[in-house]
């Protein structure tokens, strides 16, 4: 019997050991995302997915900044577009707000992004539709 307690000890240690903290935003309150967010540097689309239907070559060739002041700007080949940028929090979830002006699909990530993923590297968000229902993926990558 105890060697079967010392077992059962052993592989629960064993398991809370191996656990490890990720690097997502549920731990990180919307001050520290967005101070890691802010003048980081290049981002650029590497997924933006519409109810299903990939629609990243929109974005191809564009780099965002998120600057301070909350002001975004996306840019590319010499033009420019800028829009806002928050994180907050909502019903126990970060989020990433995004507004841009109504310009093609500028207009379609401007909505409330819940951070699943953020990195250094990278920026994972999904977007739940509250008509349809439908979820939008946006993934930026250094």
């Amino acid at each position: 019997m105890r060697s079967i307690l010392f077992g059962v000890i052993v592989l629960c240690v064993t398991f809370f050991a191996s656990c490890n903290k990720d690097d997502d935003s549920s731990s990180s309150d919307p001050t520290t995302i967005t101070n890691q967010i802010t003048n980081s540097g290049n981002w650029r689309v590497a997924l933006f997915s519409e109810d299903g239907v990939v629609e990243t070559s929109y974005f191809n060739g564009y780099t965002f900044v998120f600057n301070s002041g909350n002001i975004v700007t996306a840019t590319k080949s010499g033009s420019s577009i800028s829009g806002t940028w928050v994180v907050i929090q909502d019903s126990g979830k970060n989020k990433l707000v995004l507004a841009f002006p109504d310009q093609g699909k500028f207009e379609e990530i401007s909505e409330d992004w819940e951070i699943l993923v953020k990195t250094d590297n990278n920026i994972n968000l999904r977007h739940v539709s509250g008509g349809n229902g439908g979820i939008d993926l946006l993934n930026f990558v250094k």
